[in-house]
Parts: structure tokens; sequence; C-alpha cells
């Protein structure tokens, strides 16, 4: 996955600014440092911090959620997370969109529920 990549790379460029980057090559760095999913763990527990209007205090929280997040804007991306939050948003903020959508489907199925947050 890109968003998974994105991840990586921005845990690389954090290490690197501590000054320590493991002599490992590729996803081997990973394995012993950090894994996909504890930096998607970093990444979402920021994103709820700032729907809360709560500053992220953690430098490398913050870190890896600037990069993380920069670079997907830079992609024109968005993750599984920010398609859900964008969708609310606009929801929230257009009456006329959500008028449009509840006329147009009557009912809206969620599967995979528990993946939502």
């Amino acid at each position: 996955k890109d968003s998974n990549r994105i991840l990586l790379d921005a845990h690389v460029k954090w290490l690197q600014t501590r000054g320590s980057v493991p002599d490992v090559a590729g996803e081997d760095l990973f394995s012993s440092s950090a894994s996909v999913c504890e930096l998607r763990k970093v990444i979402i527990a920021a994103k709820e911090k700032l729907q809360r209007f709560r500053e992220i205090s953690n430098p490398r929280e913050k870190f890896l959620y600037r990069y993380y997040q920069d670079t997907l804007r830079k992609r024109n991306q968005m993750d599984f997370e920010d398609m859900i939050t964008l969708a609310v948003e606009i929801f929230q903020r257009s009456s006329d969109a959500l008028a449009y959508f509840q006329k147009l489907y009557k009912y809206c199925f969620v599967d995979e529920y528990q993946d939502t947050n």
C-alpha cells in the first residue's frame, strides 16, 4: 500500500533527525524499530487529537503526522480515515449535499464498521 510506504518513510525520516537510523536496509529496519500497524496507530491518534482541537505535544507523533499528511497532500491522495472524515465534514458544512445524498440513498450500509473510528 502506498500509505504504508509513506508511514515507513516518515519513520525513517524521524530516525534520521534523531541520528538513530539502524544500519540495516529496506524493510528489515522496521521489524526491529516500528511496524506499519504501530505507525498507523500514531497517525490515527494524532488525527483524533486534532479533531478534538487538542495539540499534538509528542514530537515524534507531530513529525510523523505532518510528514504523512504532507506527503498525501502532495500526491493528491487520502487515506481511509481521511475519506470518512471528509465525507462527514462535507455533510456537516453543506445542507444541500446532505439533502442530495439523503434523497438519493434511503439507507447507507457500512461494511466492516469495526474498522471505522
